[in-house]
């Protein structure tokens, strides 16, 4: 399975079914047209997000909600984040407002277990595939590429074909406290290997204490991928 990024792509598609009215009221305005505004305000609203193809349904209006015609519907589209949102159309002359309910799609390849997954245990590309998922939906970001998530550990279980997401991730530690510790120091001219003892757990990145064992002198060094830490005098 190629698991590259894909392209940016964007697609808007504005869902409804207008309702069917034996003779439509010059006098006021048609609950379609209210509906199609609507949805060409969310398609201009809606950003450019890479590979994802945005869906929304607009709701019906209500056909015994006699609103006078209008030259010049004003539609304002709320931030379009979650699964909801509800678009304020609104008339300058004659004045009127009314509300109406959108339920958001916004469809991505994201990466999703290839089988029921267990906590603390690192991942692997065999545990990973790409799925196209509402990410409306999902309580927090999805992981978009199997690299990212592939050496880390979940926090919890994760069903089969559910979305990774990324605070479900978090590296494991590559440095336990009390283990003995090759650290780098390097003051730009020279570079000195030594061994110390690491008075703290690690995972890459972080910056942690560790004690020289005969002097007992504590320094602070970053550790690294390789589990070794290295420090920059």
């Amino acid at each position: 399975m190629d698991f590259r990024a894909g392209a940016a792509l964007f697609a808007a598609a504005l869902v409804f079914v207008p309702a069917v009215y034996a003779v439509a009221d010059p006098g006021f305005t048609d609950p379609a047209t209210i509906r199609a505004a609507v949805a060409n305000a969310v398609e201009t609203a809606a950003p450019q997000l890479p590979a994802t193809t945005l869906e929304a349904e607009v709701a019906p209006v209500d056909p015994a909600v006699h609103l006078p015609a209008c030259p010049a519907l004003a539609a304002a589209v709320p931030p379009l984040s979650g699964a909801f949102i509800t678009v304020k159309v609104s008339c300058p002359a004659p004045a009127w407002t009314i509300y109406v309910p959108v339920r958001l799609h916004q469809w991505r390849r994201v990466v999703v277990a290839a089988a029921a997954l267990p906590p603390n245990r690192p991942l692997t590309a065999a545990d990973l595939t790409l799925a196209r998922v509402d990410t409306a939906t999902l309580p927090s970001a999805p992981v978009a590429a199997p690299a990212e998530a592939i050496g880390n550990l979940l926090r919890t279980n994760v069903p089969a074909a559910s979305p990774i997401l990324a605070a479900q991730l978090e590296a494991p530690v590559l440095i336990h406290r009390d283990q003995k510790v090759l650290v780098t120091l390097n003051d730009g001219a020279i570079t000195v290997k030594t061994t110390l003892v690491a008075e703290q757990d690690g995972r890459a990145g972080d910056i942690i204490s560790l004690r020289n064992p005969a002097s007992q002198k504590v320094v602070h060094a970053t550790v690294t991928a390789d589990g070794e830490a290295e420090m920059h005098l």
